[in-house]
């Protein structure tokens, strides 16, 4: 059985972690190969593997973090509705449908839906993105959502087990604590005024607790939403402040009753009987047009490698369970005298009976290894990790650049470089790997949250298996309208950040914390048309005023196109290039 969490009957018997210590054998092999697993499978209810551990997922909780007793959201929900008669907000509108359905008849009372600027307008998705700093299937993934089952059973959206029991919302993972400490940053997913906040409570939970640090914001139109679990001390707003689409809130964490380092995202509804949990993705079991612009790269069943190390260390040996979401060891060099090479990994989407294999290939191009074999497991896991240790002496020791081949179903995970070396150099390290970026929307408009999307390798940005932080520098013109450090694969700045015409530059600077690997610098012109000032979709003397009328020093201009801090031939010559008369 597992233990029932003190906060009330949330337990979900689907869920489970085991601890394996196996010896497997590949043909002839007799390698003494060790592994250690942890596991929720969404859809099954028990698993044969050794020894049960204390139940906990690595999707970043054992149960739904919106499981606390039934009081506790009452005196949430009360203190919310304390907070808007305090600072004097109008009554929310009860929505009677989906304002955001094209199909929508005005069932609104006491207020208009949506025109808030952001996109909210009836007929329009409500959500023009993700209000979370990465790429979704890179460095974070959405791996349960709202439960649309009313008994006791669950499914997801898309009819799918891919929830559980009373669960509110989506849950966001990221691959660890490393990344929470460096910073994901959470953005206000829509315009509105900070009706909740709590801040300053711990945020490395991996057993549950209360409540944790979390932001409400109310949109004006009936519709509210949540963000839980957030880090301590991280939050940038404050109670009443009016917020706009895009601005930061806070960063990612595990606060409350939380399990692991993830945001919780809910949106809730003022519906006829009051607030209620309301779905916004769509599909089979919630049908209806989506409340995402594009909600296609939100959702991935694909199986995927999401977090990957090589260590020399035997993660039985770690002061804390391996399975929990600390920081695991990694290292960029073996040892021939090592006892041991061991590879830890994380995975999303792992398929029934999946066939697992691992080779190791020397420096000289012979095969150390190549083992094959099936996990046996009878359903899919939505999220799998595990580790596996090689006997160094039985692979043959050999100095040189190794390669570690790893696949599952017969897709290929990784191949992974690594080296053996006589004596392990402390002071080794590699930059990481290089990346590129792009702009989404790609030709964004002044009102677009725009987002600068890092392109590199999961699991493989950095071939010493450091964390990787990316330094994002934002200019409109040479003008800084945001530099932030983060774990995460992209970042944004909120709508409105520049004016039509001006340039946008985005710099990103990838980090192992020891080197920088070379810069990458994108720049795009708001509304797609470089120095169109006034949005009539041409480049004519209208806009050859404005140019001179910031001739001169100018920082922080539209017109300074280059970035240099003056208007001046160069950038009239950038227009004149332009011009379409």
């Amino acid at each position: 059985m597992i233990p029932h969490d003190p906060l009330g009957p949330c337990d979900s018997l689907d869920e489970r972690n085991a601890i394996a210590f196996t010896d497997l054998h590949a043909g002839a092999a007799q390698a003494r190969r060790k592994s250690a697993m942890r596991v929720r499978s969404l859809a099954a209810p028990t698993l044969i593997l050794a020894v049960v551990a204390p139940a906990l997922a690595h999707d970043g909780h054992r149960h739904g973090e919106d499981c606390v007793p039934p009081a506790v959201r009452a005196m949430v929900r009360a203190a919310v509705e304390a907070n808007r008669a305090k600072l004097g907000l109008p009554k929310p509108p009860i929505v009677w449908g989906d304002p955001h359905d094209p199909a929508f008849d005005g069932g609104v009372d006491g207020g208009i839906a949506g025109g808030d600027g952001d996109g909210g307008l009836a007929g329009e998705p409500m959500y023009r993105f993700y209000p979370m700093a990465g790429n979704n299937a890179s460095d974070f993934m959405n791996g349960g959502f709202v439960d649309l089952d009313p008994s006791p059973g669950f499914h997801d959206w898309k009819c799918r087990p891919f929830a559980y029991d009373q669960h509110e919302g989506t849950d966001s993972t990221i691959r660890s604590f490393a990344e929470q400490f460096i910073g994901v940053p959470v953005f206000a997913a829509r315009d509105g005024t900070v009706v909740y906040v709590n801040d300053g409570l711990p945020d490395t939970h991996t057993q549950g607790g209360f409540l944790g640090n979390v932001v409400f914001i109310d949109h004006g139109d009936g519709f509210e939403s949540q963000y839980w679990h957030l880090k301590k001390d991280s939050i940038t707003v404050s109670l009443g402040q009016p917020v706009i689409a895009g601005q930061q809130i806070a960063m990612v964490g595990s606060s409350g009753n939380s399990f692991g380092p993830h945001l919780h995202f809910q949106t809730m509804k003022n519906g006829p009987s009051g607030w209620e949990v309301y779905e916004p993705f769509h599909g089979p079991c919630r049908p209806g047009p989506s409340d995402f612009l594009n909600q296609g790269p939100l959702d991935s069943e694909s199986l995927f490698l999401f977090d990957f190390g090589i260590t020399r260390t035997n993660l039985f040996d770690l002061p804390n369970p391996w399975y929990e979401p600390w920081p695991l060891p990694t290292d960029p060099q073996i040892a021939v005298t090592d006892e041991e090479v061991v590879f830890w990994w994380f995975v999303w989407n792992f398929p029934p009976n999946c066939q697992i294999r691992v080779k190791f290939i020397r420096p000289d191009g012979s095969i150390a290894d190549d083992a094959i074999w099936n996990w046996g497991n009878p359903e899919l896991f939505r999220a799998f990790s595990n580790w596996f240790a090689w006997d160094v002496d039985w692979l043959g020791p050999m100095v040189g650049t190794w390669r570690l081949v790893f696949e599952l179903n017969g897709q290929l995970m990784i191949d992974a470089p690594f080296e053996m070396v006589n004596t392990i150099d402390p002071g080794f390290n590699r930059a990481p790997q290089p990346i590129g970026a792009s702009f989404d929307p790609p030709v964004p408009q002044p009102s677009d949250v725009i987002f600068c999307r890092v392109m590199t390798q999961p699991a493989k940005e950095d071939l010493d298996w450091d964390v990787v932080r990316y330094r994002y520098v934002w200019k409109v013109g040479s003008q800084v309208v945001r530099d932030v450090t983060t774990a995460a694969h992209s970042d944004a700045i909120p709508r409105n950040s520049a004016a039509r015409g001006a340039l946008l530059r985005c710099t990103v600077t990838p980090s192992d914390g020891k080197a920088n690997s070379p810069s990458v610098s994108i720049s795009v012109p708001i509304g797609g048309l470089l120095g169109d000032f006034n949005s009539d979709g041409r480049v004519n003397g209208n806009d050859l005023g404005t140019l001179l009328g910031q001739w001169g020093s100018c920082a922080g201009c539209s017109a300074d196109f280059n970035g240099d801090g003056h208007v001046d031939g160069n950038d009239l010559g950038s227009l004149l290039g332009a011009w379409t008369g």
